[in-house]
């Protein structure tokens, strides 16, 4: 099973030289949603979305001068060279990426099938047909995920994950029963029904999608973000929708909604077991006497702080390097896991905060790029609101909550999903002004028409 599914997954990949623009994106976001447990299993970085993210930069390479035209117009452009020169820097010092194989692994990971995500959209995607091709897609990928879904928590077992060779019933028969879905992580499960809920709000904000497949698509999500049992993901989606709705609506408006939504969950808290059960969960993420390794708590991240500014004495500035965590404490060396790591470095266990381990491996140098990076792209957003405020707040949003998210369990395999939509949103809002249409839009990467439909 594993050489078959390398070799579908290696077949789609392949597509990307033949398919149209618009396709190859309505691929890589099937598989964002869809197809993430699969792998080309001989390399790394062989999860399905990131070898179609590689095959897609592979297959528009010969354009680069192009993308480079267009994209030096916004501030993207600037972020993602910053963003290259600091992973050039993070080579050069890190002891453990001085092998090709890690090397070609860093690049992939942190560029191809990361950050250059967001270039990809941005200049890929045309507002009509493309968008909803994209709404088509995603209605489609989440009925599928939610069927996997239901039947992954009435079974207690992930057929797909299962069959994948990943952890999906391990995760579904854990204490606290969390649902894989179509992921090799419950949490990831519920953060792609983050972001496909303000993907819904948008579609319906602005009549791009009928009342039925809003209200699909906002069902599927909600479903997804309460079986996954991951009370991150119940506290994100709050922070996403708050976001939303105050950058969205007027201040009274704002606070009619928010008012409406918190009597709403007072009267499901009193009459929902449920809901008592999920708020129950959530708040023992507070729980300043928790000190439960298994359980990830303030105490426990507070903990972990503090061990990682010990273990980076004489090296704050850039971090201990690339793989630290894996190569250089022993993570696993002997396929015990967190039980490899030495005693002073045992609280490491369940390191997941995405700031923590940029400090570890990076210092505070990496910390400041990836602030940077999204902080950049969000005033870069922000300061379109004028022009585009459902785009620019829509951006916002996805791209905060991910920031939460990531610094509560961890990116996994969210970046691809969030720099996507990111990047759509910010593509849509600057086909919203004619403002932005440079002169220098003359070439394109496969035809005139195309190019002209892109800027119009």
């Amino acid at each position: 099973m594993e050489i078959f599914i390398s070799i579908l997954v290696l077949g789609l990949s392949l597509s990307m030289f033949v398919l149209p623009l618009s396709k190859k994106l309505g691929l890589i976001l099937f598989s964002c949603i869809c197809l993430e447990p699969f792998s080309f299993s001989y390399v790394s970085f062989g999860a399905c979305n990131k070898m179609l993210c590689l095959f897609f930069f592979l297959s528009e390479i010969k354009h680069f001068n192009w993308y480079k035209k267009y994209l030096k117009q916004f501030v993207i452009w600037k972020l993602l060279l910053f963003v290259t020169l600091a992973i050039v820097l993070l080579a050069v010092y890190s002891v453990y990426a001085h092998r090709i194989t890690t090397l070609v692994g860093l690049i992939v990971n942190d560029l191809v099938a990361k950050y250059f995500v967001i270039a990809y959209v941005f200049v890929g995607m045309r507002k009509t047909a493309t968008l909803r091709n994209f709404y088509n897609i995603a209605t489609i990928a989440i009925v599928i995920l939610t069927f996997f879904g239901l039947i992954n928590l009435i079974t207690k077992a992930s057929i797909i994950a299962d069959l994948a060779g990943k952890a999906g019933s391990e995760f579904a028969n854990m204490e606290r029963t969390r649902v894989v879905g179509m992921f090799s992580y419950a949490f990831d499960y519920g953060f792609c029904c983050c972001v496909l809920s303000v993907f819904a709000l948008y579609g319906r904000f602005k009549n791009v999608i009928s009342t039925v497949q809003f209200e699909l698509i906002m069902l599927c999500s909600v479903i997804g973000i309460f079986i996954c049992g991951c009370r991150s993901i119940v506290v994100v989606e709050a922070i996403m929708l708050m976001t939303y709705v105050v950058l969205m609506f007027k201040p009274v408006k704002s606070l009619k909604i928010i008012c409406g939504l918190s009597i709403l969950l007072i009267l499901s808290y009193a009459t929902i077991p449920a809901v008592q059960e999920k708020t129950a969960t959530v708040a023992t993420a507070f729980d300043s006497e928790n000190e439960e390794m298994g359980e990830s708590s303030i105490y426990m991240r507070a903990l972990q702080f503090a061990t990682v500014l010990y273990q980076i004495q004489g090296h704050e500035a850039l971090g201990r390097g690339y793989r630290f965590f894996i190569e250089g404490l022993g993570f696993d060396k002997h396929g015990n896991g967190f039980r490899d790591l030495p005693s002073d470095a045992q609280t490491l266990m369940g390191l997941e905060g995405v700031a923590m381990n940029l400090l570890l491996e990076r210092g505070y140098v990496g910390l400041l790029v990836y602030l940077m990076f999204y902080g950049g792209l969000m005033v870069f957003a922000y300061r379109r609101r004028k022009e585009s405020r459902p785009e620019s707040v829509c951006a916002i949003t996805v791209l905060l909550g991910f920031i939460c998210y990531g610094n509560m369990t961890g990116e996994l395999s969210s970046p691809v999903i969030t720099l996507f939509f990111a990047g759509m949103y910010l593509k849509l809002s600057v086909l919203r002004s004619s403002t932005t249409i440079s002169k220098n839009n003359s070439a394109t990467p496969h035809n005139k028409q195309e190019c002209q439909a892109l800027l119009q």
